[in-house]
C-alpha cells in the first residue's frame, strides 16, 4: 500500500464504525418493538455485516481464483489451486469491495429477517441502509486515495493527481519507464478512488430520492446497487492495468448485479403501471347482475367468487322465499 497506510486502514475502519454504529442506530426503533434477543441481535446485526464484508472482501479473489481453475481445468483445477494457488490468491488478491457488499447484503436481505421473526423484511432494512452505505464506502475510498492505490491511468485533466514517491502509482510509473527512480512524484493520474466514492455518494441520494417519491418496499435498495454498479463499471476503464492486476471478475460481477437490478426495477414499474390501468377501468356489471366487481380484483377470484358451487348450502329458508 506504500507510506499511506495508517490512513488506508483508518479510513475503511471509520468507515466500518460508521455503518455499523450509525446502521445499529437506525435499526434501534424496530429493536424496541421486538424486545430480548431479537432486538438485541437486530441492533448487532449491522457490526455483523461489516465483518462479513471484510471476509467477503478477502474471498473474493480466492472464490475467482478457484472458479477460473475449475473452469479452465476441471480434472485437476481444484488440486492445483489447493497446492498453491490458494496461498498466492489469498496474499496478493488483496480486499476486493465487491465479494465484500455480495456477502453482506445477502446477511442483511436474508439471514437478519428470518432470524429476527419476519418483524422487519429484507426489503425494509436494506432501504433503511444502503443510504448510509454509501457514505461508509465514499469514506472508506478517501484511504484509498492516501495510500496511493487503485490509481487511475495518466491523464492531463485539471484534477490530476500525483502520488509521492514510494506509492504504488510512482513504482509502477518507474516500472514502465514514465519516469525516472530518482523522480519527485507520479505522473498526474485519475483519481479512481474519489471517483468510486462519489460513485457511491451518488447511489446514496438515488436511493433517498427514490425512497421520497414513495416507491416501493425494496425499491430504494435495488436503484442504489443499479446505480453504483453502473457508475463503477463507467470509471472501471480509467483504473491503471500496466503491472496492477484487475479486479478479478469486476466486469461480470457488475454486470450481473446492474442487469438484475434493472430487470427487477423494470418489472416493478410495468407491475405499477397495469395496476394503475385496472384502478383506472371503469367498473362494469357481474353477469349475473350481482353489480358492479371491484376494479384490479383477479379474474380466477371473480369467477370462484360467481360459480354456482360457491352457493351451496346458502339456499334461503322458505320463510326468506316468500
Amino acid at each position: 500500500m506504500g507510506p499511506g497506510l495508517p490512513l488506508y486502514e483508518a479510513a475503511w475502519g471509520a468507515a466500518g464504525l460508521v455503518f455499523g454504529l450509525g446502521g445499529a442506530r437506525i435499526l434501534g426503533g424496530e429493536a424496541r418493538h421486538l424486545g430480548g434477543w431479537a432486538g438485541a441481535w437486530l441492533r448487532c446485526a449491522p457490526l455483523v455485516a461489516v465483518l462479513l464484508a471484510y471476509a467477503g472482501a478477502r474471498a473474493h479473489p480466492i472464490v475467482h481464483a478457484l472458479v477460473l481453475n475449475l473452469v479452465r481445468s476441471p480434472e485437476d483445477g481444484f488440486a492445483a489451486f489447493a497446492g498453491g494457488g490458494l496461498g498466492e490468491a489469498a496474499t496478493s488478491g488483496g480486499l476486493r469491495i465487491g465479494g465484500g457488499l455480495v456477502l453482506a447484503v445477502a446477511f442483511l436481505g436474508f439471514v437478519v429477517p428470518r432470524v429476527a421473526g419476519g418483524a422487519l423484511s429484507g426489503a425494509h432494512l436494506l432501504d433503511a441502509l444502503v443510504p448510509l452505505a454509501g457514505v461508509a464506502i465514499a469514506l472508506g475510498r478517501l484511504g484509498c486515495f492516501a495510500a496511493g492505490c487503485c490509481f487511475g491511468v495518466p491523464t492531463g485533466v485539471v484534477w490530476s493527481v500525483r502520488h509521492p514517491p514510494g506509492s504504488e502509482a510512482y513504482w509502477n510509473h518507474v516500472a514502465q519507464g514514465l519516469i525516472p527512480e530518482d523522480g519527485g512524484a507520479s505522473l498526474a493520474v485519475h483519481p479512481l478512488p474519489l471517483y468510486l466514492g462519489g460513485a457511491a455518494l451518488v447511489a446514496s441520494a438515488a436511493s433517498l430520492a427514490a425512497r421520497r417519491f414513495g416507491s416501493r418496499p425494496g425499491t430504494p435498495a435495488l436503484v442504489f446497487a443499479a446505480t453504483l454498479s453502473a457508475l463503477r463499471l463507467a470509471v472501471e476503464p480509467l483504473r491503471e492495468t500496466h503491472f496492477v492486476g484487475a479486479v478479478p471478475g469486476q466486469a461480470l460481477l457488475g454486470s450481473a448485479v446492474l442487469a438484475v437490478c434493472v430487470l427487477a426495477l423494470a418489472a416493478r414499474a410495468a407491475r405499477g403501471l397495469r395496476a394503475q390501468r385496472e384502478a383506472a377501468t371503469p367498473s362494469t356489471a357481474s353477469p349475473n347482475g350481482a353489480g358492479p366487481s371491484r376494479p384490479g380484483t383477479p379474474r380466477r377470484w371473480m369467477r370462484r367468487a360467481l360459480s354456482p358451487s360457491s352457493y351451496r348450502g346458502s339456499r334461503p329458508s322458505s320463510r326468506q322465499s316468500r
